[in-house]
């Protein structure tokens, strides 16, 4: 098996973002997810051209008109799936992509399958399926870009005893109709230590006819992986335990090609804590004792520069948001149900001379962080109610960079109710200052369950406050699933079998 040629000799060596919601010609994906890297592409359940929104309700994809209140629902494809689906669309938005999670039990264990169709959506109201395939394993996570779908998968052996002369209980494999077939001419790499017999497997495909055109697997490493314009950096521990080994892959050539590698002290958080930028690689870790901040050179794989311990003792990196030559991160630790939180503004403009600013001790946590523009930054996250620790509330939070500071400037709370954490599940529009999620209220003891809610706000940069613009019921529990999208006044919000429109007005809501 040609793959064992890589399984036995490991490796040793290995922007800005998001794009806003605007107008484009009818035949033309116009771009509303908040990507990490601007021209890749992240699958979501969300997506839209000047004519139609497309929207992943469970197991429905659903097209609907984009006509104010006049906007109604013109096709619909049902996709099979037990976990989930994400989509794309092409960029002439003739073709969805659909990945969904599979699981299912074989005798007596459960094996988890990442379906992918493509289909024809160039007439709405008949939607057909051109192609579909499945391997075997559970979806992590997808870019698209001019074309071509990068698709990642973990897989690992579910057979109880690996029998090595049958290669497809332990090599990622992939049924396009006829059976299950290995991945053809699918290196292995290694990392240096084998903590677990699982894979991240990468594949590349021509995203109309679902061709697979290259694959590599990265065993034993478990972390998301960061997808910058042309390489992919895996992470996973490091022989000594308490050091994370990144694993830089060129995908742009006609194989992934591995370009180096660097051990980094701590662990890494997820794919947010990563970003190239100017052949520099920086890296935001957690470790025993604080968090690391290190830049790397992806010519010669070596930390040029590093800030460590710039946070207090015992605490967590939460979440981290690099934009251009600055960056945030926020930090926190959870002391007898007091959660407190301060936020990092990094100036890495020059590496021989990194400066750092940090806020006062805030109260909660940010989940996620926002570059919002204009100097400011969006923390979304958590706060605790009360001192019995299970009462929380959602809090928004803008900073901005002072002289010799990071300071918060608004804070934006709802209480008792439960949100995602999911990135994707807030919308984001920095054109016009929105920030939209979904939420659940209070128990209804009539209804016998949570009320469900959208909420839209605005951050008013003049003002420096929040607004809120909306605040109505929109069916669906899970929180993660719902979206929405601001198109020329209007609001499209989508949840579990629920659509809705509603007018809003920007300018008069600003002016109050």
């Amino acid at each position: 098996i040609k793959a064992f040629d890589s399984f036995l000799n490991p490796v040793t060596k290995p922007p800005s973002h998001g794009m806003i919601a605007g107008i484009s010609d009818s035949s033309k994906n116009v771009e509303i997810t908040d990507n990490q890297v601007k021209g890749i592409e992240e699958a979501d359940k969300i997506k839209r051209t000047d004519k139609h929104i497309f929207y992943m309700d469970g197991e429905y994809l659903r097209i609907f008109t984009i006509n104010g209140k006049e906007s109604v629902e013109v096709g619909s494809h049902w996709i099979s799936s037990t976990l989930g689906n994400q989509f794309f669309l092409s960029d002439d938005a003739k073709t969805v992509t659909v990945i969904s999670k599979m699981n299912y039990m074989e005798s007596d264990h459960s094996v988890s399958y990442t379906d992918v169709y493509s289909l024809d959506v160039s007439d709405p109201s008949n939607i057909t399926q051109k192609v579909k395939l499945r391997i075997k394993g559970g979806f992590d996570s997808a870019r698209m870009s001019n074309g071509k779908l990068l698709l990642f998968v973990r897989y690992g052996p579910y057979e109880r005893e690996i029998n090595f002369s049958k290669p497809l209980t332990f090599l990622p494999s992939m049924d396009r109709g006829n059976g299950y077939e290995l991945l053809p001419n699918c290196d292995i790499l290694c990392n240096e230590v084998i903590r677990m017999p699982r894979y991240i497997i990468a594949m590349m495909f021509d995203a109309e006819e679902l061709v697979l055109e290259k694959s590599v697997a990265a065993l034993s490493y478990y972390n998301d992986p960061y997808v910058s314009e042309d390489k992919i950096f895996f992470s996973g521990i490091a022989a000594e335990g308490d050091r994370t080994n990144i694993l830089c892959v060129d995908y742009s050539q006609e194989k992934f090609e591995v370009l180096g590698s660097v051990k980094v002290e701590g662990a890494i958080e997820d794919q947010w804590c990563m970003d190239e930028y100017n052949g520099i690689l920086r890296v935001v870790t957690d470790t025993s004792t604080s968090a690391d901040l290190h830049c790397i050179s992806l010519e010669s794989f070596d930390i040029i520069a590093s800030v460590k311990g710039f946070a207090p003792e015992k605490e967590r990196v939460r979440a981290v948001r690099f934009d251009g030559t600055n960056a945030y991160v926020c930090t926190s630790i959870t002391q007898q149900f007091d959660i407190i939180d301060p936020v990092f503004f990094f100036d890495l403009s020059d590496l021989n001379n990194i400066s750092y600013k940090e806020s006062e001790q805030l109260d909660g946590m940010s989940t996620s962080l926002v570059n919002f523009g204009n100097g400011y930054a969006i923390g979304i996250g958590q706060d605790i109610l009360d001192k019995e620790g299970y009462r929380r509330l959602l809090k928004i939070e803008a900073y901005k960079e002072s002289e010799d500071s990071v300071v918060a400037v608004d804070r934006y709370e709802l209480s008792d109710i439960r949100f995602s954490t999911d990135y994707k599940s807030y919308y984001i529009d920095r054109k016009n200052q929105l920030v939209g999620f979904g939420y659940s209220g209070n128990w209804n003891e009539e209804t016998e369950s949570f009320t469900d809610y959208y909420a839209l706000i605005k951050f008013d940069f003049e003002s420096g406050k929040f607004i809120e613009l909306l605040n109505m019921e929109l069916n669906g529990e899970r929180n993660q699933n719902k979206r929405s999208v601001y198109i020329d006044g209007y609001l499209y919000m989508f949840g579990e079998n629920d659509f809705k429109v509603e007018m809003i007005d920007l300018d008069a809501t600003a002016n109050e």
